[in-house]
């Protein structure tokens, strides 16, 4: 199994766990990391798998993941989520506030700003690659607006409010799930592109 394959099996696989999360999250469940929970360690997981899988790639991406923009952008994206795995972890293990200790909050500082420039230049860089992977990319865009426009449904104040916060609710569990959708067809990209490869070579 080539290196691009094996990150995209780990890119689906912690997408799979991030809705597995989602979904013990929504049940009322703990999903902090560190306390020992089911919630909390499928969360753990999906943040190690998807960050393993995004460094993976960054390296040894197979088309059409090969493009440099793209593996900057998921190298960008992998140590913006290891660190703040890293972070999470050391301040589980906290006696104290997690805030007076140095490395938590430098982690915390770097996996913050890391996804924050990771995720557009991802993004951006698989809408501008054309064919599936503009298509994957144009889900996250779609999934991005829909969490976006249907917090702020959520948060209207209209003299009628009732179905606001429902319909808003409903339409920021669907951009989730287009986003889950999105982040999956990253690493299903991957693994094709490593299938067809020795295809390619002939």
């Amino acid at each position: 199994m080539g290196f691009g394959r094996i990150g995209g099996v780990f890119v689906v696989g912690g997408w799979v766990l991030f809705v597995v999360t989602g979904a013990i999250f929504a049940g009322g469940g703990a999903v902090r990391i560190g306390d020992g929970a089911i919630g909390g360690l499928a969360l753990a997981a999906s943040l190690a798998l998807v960050g393993s899988g995004a460094a993976v790639l960054s390296i040894a991406g197979p088309r059409p993941l090969h493009g440099r923009a793209v593996r900057v952008g998921l190298g960008i994206l992998a140590v913006g989520m290891l660190s703040s795995l890293a972070s999470s972890a050391i301040a589980a293990g906290l006696a104290y506030d997690p805030l007076e200790d140095g490395p938590c909050v430098i982690l915390f500082l770097v996996g913050g700003l890391a996804t924050i420039i990771g995720s557009p230049v991802t993004v951006l860089s698989l809408v501008r690659g054309g064919g599936r992977p503009r298509a994957v990319g144009s889900l996250f865009l779609a999934g991005l607006l829909l969490v976006i426009l249907g917090g702020f449904l959520g948060a209207g104040t209209n003299p009628n409010p009732d179905p606001l916060p429902v319909i808003g609710r409903a339409l920021a569990v669907l951009g989730a799930l287009v986003i889950v959708l999105a982040g999956t067809g990253v690493g299903v990209l991957a693994i094709n592109g490593s299938r067809s490869a020795p295809v390619a070579s002939l």
